[in-house]
């Protein structure tokens, strides 16, 4: 319950600091406005499908290891660049 607390803690700050909870008139963000928003920009959906299609990783099913069997498995290898990173927003 604690680490809920923490995380929610941090996503309310932000969501503060945005003025994301606030009423539309009181955001002074809220008034700009400068064109459509990026994420419904034709150009930036293929940039996001190309990343996404760049970043598919194909796993090889050799001797069909896949799906793995947890209770046969003693241990897994994660590798790469970002190996060490927690991604708790992808939980």
């Amino acid at each position: 319950m604690a680490e809920i607390e923490q995380v929610m803690r941090g996503s309310f700050r932000v969501m503060i600091k945005l003025g994301m909870l606030d009423p539309p008139e009181m955001v002074p963000y809220s008034k700009i406005k400068d064109g459509p928003e990026p994420w419904t920009r034709d150009e930036n959906k293929l940039l996001a499908r190309q990343v996404t299609q760049e970043a598919v990783v194909l796993l090889k099913n050799q001797n069909n290891l896949l799906p793995l069997d947890s209770p046969k498995l003693k241990s897994i290898a994660v590798v790469g660049q970002r190996s060490n990173d927690v991604a708790w927003d992808w939980l």
